[in-house]
């Protein structure tokens, strides 16, 4: 049975929609920021040219050019109304309270800090204890205990990127002026105990599962390369998922002219961007 084909111009206007990049949707405010991020799960401060993925600065900027959108990484993980790291391939990302616990249990530690501690690199290790010792210090505070020159500095740099991406460390707030600095906490002190519990307790397989589902939802067609490279994972594993997701009947194979075949839809979102 050939694949359900799709109109593209239909898809493109969904996506403009779930992007906040049409007319009548966009954020205009951090309250409507905190709407979008909870309302996509999870989304990147800047747009990318890699892969498909609802970005903060499109949604806000449109022609404006202030930049008060850019304090949000720092206000809203201040105030705990979201999760915000270097997560999804190193690059700044929002992740709503629901969804935590999903990216958790697929890329968090599955033991506590201190029994994995010894198995990584000397500047994650002084990072890790700083943190556990003297609780959240900004980044000039870690430079000024950590970093000795330029080559300290780079370390210092690379390990937070580490960190960030296993979930061991995150923001939790910083300075606005000027260049705008972070404030770090260990992410299992600052965030809520209920969300790690919650995370402890999902199956990786039914967290990654979850993850997919809402990336193909949030950028309407998507591909198992896509999904392989924005959650960098092998080809095998995305497929794994993919094809789990399709039996659940939760994802439909389409084709789309111009694009061929082997293109990922959530099934809801099928009838809605169909050929007639």
């Amino acid at each position: 049975m050939p694949a359900p084909e799709v109109n593209i111009e239909r898809v493109e206007s969904l996506r403009r929609r779930r992007y906040r990049v049409s007319r009548g949707v966009r954020v205009h405010s951090e309250a409507e920021a905190l709407d979008f991020i909870n309302a996509a799960g999870f989304v990147w401060l800047l747009p990318a040219r890699d892969a498909e993925l609802p970005n903060l600065h499109d949604a806000y900027v449109a022609g404006r050019s202030d930049t008060s959108w850019w304090d949000w990484k720092q206000t809203l993980p201040e105030k705990k109304s979201c999760y915000y790291a270097k997560a999804m391939r190193g690059r700044g990302t929002f992740i709503s309270w629901p969804f935590l616990p999903a990216f958790y249990a697929v890329y968090g530690p599955r033991r506590p800090i201190e029994q994995g501690l010894r198995h990584r690199p000397s500047a994650q290790q002084r990072i890790l204890a700083l943190l556990g010792e003297r609780g959240s210090l900004d980044s000039r505070e870690l430079r000024q205990t950590l970093a000795g020159g330029p080559k300290g500095r780079r370390e210092m740099v690379q390990a937070l990127q580490a960190l960030q991406t296993d979930f061991l460390v995150a923001p939790c707030g910083g300075e606005l002026e000027g260049w705008s600095l972070h404030r770090w906490a260990l992410t299992e002190r600052w965030v809520s105990p209920r969300l790690l519990r919650e995370a402890r307790k999902l199956d990786p397989d039914r967290a990654a599962s979850d993850l997919v589902r809402r990336f193909v939802g949030n950028c309407v067609l998507a591909t198992v390369a896509d999904i392989a490279w924005v959650f960098n994972w092998s080809r095998s594993r995305s497929r794994a998922v993919v094809d789990a997701l399709i039996r659940a009947g939760d994802l439909v194979v389409v084709s789309a002219a111009d694009l061929g075949e082997d293109l990922l839809l959530n099934a809801p979102d099928l009838a809605a961007v169909a050929v007639s």
